[in-house]
């Protein structure tokens, strides 16, 4: 029913169709394993990585499980194992599945893996969420086949889910005494000059807005250490790719607040 394959992560723009129609069916969706961004990515921080995908065998074929990784060799108890794709810049490592297929699709990786005799016994899968429709279809395909997992280095982070009140979000999110903090402080702020707010979500202006997120980036401690995207032209020039591809696509936005005409703060939102 179903056909898995191996290729190297840098070589899958030709599937890329494919891989955006899988994304939008995705059980549960992943920003940074979207073809644009992932495709941008990948000579940066995954040219050893490659990808599992899963297709089905019946007309008209469709790809439905992307699942990738590489071998890691680690110290300890396993010295091998198959780890799943991260990188500093995606905070999340859930595959793509077909909401409709997904335990199949799971299934048929776990399958392909488990037959190929060079593949190590332990797979890691970092920064699931711990709850959710992924994990909780690879739950269910652990638990047919009575296979041992565990849950490692556990942590909770911010997130950003205003449901359908998003007008209501920041009241019933922050405290009485930060609600009265934010006015004042861009009162305060604009005390100092005319403050403006805009946004940008395709073509050019996207990327002139990108730039002056270099910027202000450079400004601050990360270009004193050297760290900024922009001191390094790998990291500029995915980021550039990253953006603008998603923005074609319409899953980019970049908001931009200046002081007199300057640039002073910006935010980068993946959709």
């Amino acid at each position: 029913m179903f056909h898995v394959e191996r290729r190297p992560l840098v070589s899958l723009a030709p599937i890329a169709a494919d891989w955006r129609a899988l994304a939008a069916r995705a059980i549960e969706p992943n920003a940074f394993f979207e073809p644009a961004f992932a495709l941008a990515a990948a000579p940066v921080f995954g040219r050893n990585m490659e990808a599992f995908l899963v297709w089905t065998r019946q007309t008209p074929v469709r790809l439905v499980g992307f699942f990738p990784g590489a071998i890691e060799h680690r110290y300890g108890p396993w010295p091998r194992v198959l780890g799943g794709w991260s990188h500093p810049f995606a905070p999340l490592g859930t595959p793509l599945a077909d909401r409709d297929l997904a335990e199949s699709a799971i299934a048929a990786w776990l399958d392909h893996v488990a037959r190929d005799r060079a593949m190590p016994s332990l797979a890691m899968l970092p920064k699931l969420a711990a709850e959710g429709p992924f994990v909780d279809a690879l739950d269910r395909v652990l638990a047919l086949r009575a296979a041992p997992q565990a849950e490692f280095g556990l942590h909770r982070r911010a997130l950003l889910a205003p449901g359908d009140d998003r007008a209501g979000y920041l009241a019933r999110s922050l405290g009485p005494k930060h609600r009265k903090e934010l006015p004042r402080r861009r009162r305060r702020l604009g005390e100092t000059g005319t403050l403006s707010n805009d946004a940008a979500t395709a073509g050019p202006d996207i990327l002139a807005f990108l730039e002056s997120f270099f910027a202000i980036e450079a400004s601050g401690w990360k270009g004193r250490a050297g760290t900024a995207a922009v001191q390094r032209d790998e990291l500029r020039a995915f980021f550039r790719a990253a953006i603008a591809g998603l923005a074609r696509e319409g899953k980019a936005r970049i908001d931009l607040m200046r002081l007199d005409g300057k640039p002073i703060a910006a935010t980068i939102a993946l959709i």
